[in-house]
């Protein structure tokens, strides 16, 4: 077999009439891959020979300057101990603008490097670095890396699973054909921002005076107040962080400015200026909310954690921004395509390197990021607009296998993007997925209540509805709706049922002048917010492959929306082993 991983893509080889600056950047990448093959041309899978591309190194800056700043903070509780990781590694990390670019951020100190995160495994790393990721490091830089992950060995991740598994189940974490433990490795799960409701209208700044606010009004009373002081804590430095990462991009490119001319000078000082701004403060323009996304995307998914997805929906968070730019008159569809385009870019070189288990089936060490046209909005009404064409255009101009694009289809849809969606898949890429909304939509909703409420133990915080909801998901339900289907006609028995099975969406939006007045009636009482939880199982996106979540929620391991890879149990392949001993 041949299976290519790498953290960046290219489009050399492919065919587009497109000469947009962005694409010129893109096409213009060299190809970064790792070829895993097998080692005796058999059928079997492992053992593999690796080959990496001579361009790849790994970068040891991130794991020198995480592990120092672990180093001076022990004995600290571990939420202040990561944050002040965070602060050590975003004021002191190399960081570049690449000539051309107009969204900026790295994670590595080169553009053909991949960082380590020794806080979580490093074992593999040390194995591999004398196998099959020799070439990626200098002598030199392999004894120094080594060297960093032994102070991890018993103090990571890894370590602390490792020192509560049995001997004699610790060789069962690894991939065996039964059973596949990612923990270790990989933290399953990806983190949905609330870019709409919290970084967008506040800015960073904005959050750190929350912050202040709340933490005024802690009680020394309160049997929390220690933890909550910590966190608050972490908080803040974490922002202060980014915010100074931010200007040392600006800083960077009124350098660069100063040495430049022409169109290359004005972009730098145009980054200048966004970088001074975001994401300390709400963006003022469509090209800022882009950086500032990816400012925050790229700190909280890659630079202090390596989670996978994304889960936005582009063409909601951003529109406000174009609409405002359109109505004055300083953007066109064209540079909201281009711009888009430049995202993009940024967004397919985001990479790991893995170990061979998990690069096997992460082709092109993808980040599985997906991005959402389409939907509904909070009231239901179609959610089309002019960007839910930018991102398939842009997607279909730039071909980046990243961010993955897909459609939220509903039956009141505007037929155009319909259209739109299915030239692009026509192109070949396989893009954008079909995901059928109303029935996400009516399934996030459980979810949802579990989130609004999750010290009830139900579905939502009122006994009778909570009742209500925990028969429709039990036995009870199908004892029901048998004894209904023995008592009352066929065509009667599908309506109740019916009824039955889309009770939760019910509730929050169905029966009609009388749903509404029952709706009304409970959030006068202060019982339920049928509107509070309908507007968030609306905005539901998928966020990796083709699980869902929530805007504001972090999916993992089954929490609130979605169930990722984590441990995984093949239990037909337990009854071979034991079968055939």
């Amino acid at each position: 077999m041949n299976t290519y991983i790498g953290t960046e893509s290219t489009i050399n080889s492919r065919n587009t009439d497109s000469q947009s600056a962005a694409f010129l950047l893109n096409k213009n990448r060299p190809i970064k891959v790792v070829q895993i093959t097998d080692s005796d041309n058999s059928k079997n899978t492992l053992p593999v020979k690796v080959k990496v591309d001579p361009k790849i190194s790994i970068c040891i800056e991130r794991a020198e300057l995480v592990t120092e700043s672990y180093k001076e903070t022990e004995g600290l509780p571990w939420i202040i101990r990561r944050a002040r990781a965070l602060d050590n590694i975003l004021r002191k990390m190399t960081i570049y603008i690449l000539p051309g670019e107009q969204i900026v951020g790295n994670y590595a100190s080169t553009p053909h490097s991949l960082p380590t995160y020794p806080e979580i495994s490093c074992r593999w790393l040390d194995r591999g670095l004398d196998d099959e990721f020799k070439s990626m490091l200098s002598e030199t830089d392999k004894i120094r890396l080594k060297e960093i992950n032994k102070y991890w060995y018993n103090h990571n991740v890894e370590g602390a699973i490792l020192k509560s598994m049995p001997d004699e189940l610790e060789r069962y974490i690894n991939l065996n054909m039964a059973s596949a433990m990612f923990t270790r490795f990989w933290p399953a799960g990806c983190l949905t921002s609330n870019f709409h409701d919290w970084v967008f209208p506040r800015g960073l700044r904005g959050i750190l005076h929350e912050i202040d606010q709340y933490r005024k009004k802690l009680s020394k009373q309160d049997p929390d107040f220690k933890t909550k002081i910590e966190f608050y804590e972490a908080a803040e430095i974490t922002i202060n962080a980014v915010i100074a990462f931010a200007h040392r991009y600006a800083e960077l490119a009124r350098k660069r400015a100063g040495n430049t001319n022409g169109k290359l000078k004005e972009d730098y000082l145009r980054i200048a200026d966004i970088c001074e701004r975001i994401p300390e403060f709400p963006p003022e323009s469509f090209h800022e909310a882009l950086q500032c996304f990816y400012f925050c995307h790229l700190v909280t998914s890659q630079i202090e954690y390596f989670s996978d997805g994304l889960g936005q929906r582009f063409d909601q968070i951003f529109y406000p921004f174009y609409k405002m730019e359109k109505e004055r008159g300083t953007i066109t569809y064209e540079r909201a395509v281009e711009l888009f385009e430049f995202l993009f870019i940024k967004l397919d070189d985001l990479g790991q390197i893995n170990p061979i288990t998990t690069a096997i089936y992460q082709a092109g060490g993808t980040k599985f990021q997906d991005v959402s046209v389409g939907g509904v909005d909070s009231y239901g009404n179609d959610a089309t607009n002019e960007l839910s064409f930018a991102v398939i255009d842009a997607t279909m101009k730039i071909r980046t296998p990243q961010p993955a694009i897909c459609l939220l289809y509903h039956k009141n849809i505007n037929p155009s993007l319909v259209d739109k969606a299915i030239d692009c898949i026509g192109t070949g890429m396989g893009m954008p997925a079909i995901f059928n909304d109303e029935v996400a939509i009516k399934w996030h909703l459980i979810q949802t209540f579990k989130r609004l409420f999750p010290e009830s133990g139900a579905y939502v915080g009122v006994p009778c509805i909570g009742m209500i909801m925990k028969i429709v998901n039990s036995p009870i339900r199908k004892a029901f709706a048998r004894f209904i289907r023995a008592m009352l006609p066929k065509t009667l028995n599908i309506k109740i049922d019916t009824a039955m099975e889309n009770l939760p969406y019910n509730v929050c939006a169905g029966w009609g002048k009388t749903g509404d007045i029952l709706r009304w009636i409970l959030k006068k009482m202060n019982l339920f917010d049928a509107e509070k939880a309908i507007m968030l199982g609306r905005n539901w996106a998928p966020t990796s492959c083709v699980g869902g979540g929530v805007s504001g929620s972090i999916v993992m391991q089954g929490t609130l929306t979605s169930i990722l890879i984590l441990s995984v149990l093949n239990f037909l392949k337990c009854f071979e082993f034991v079968m055939y001993q």
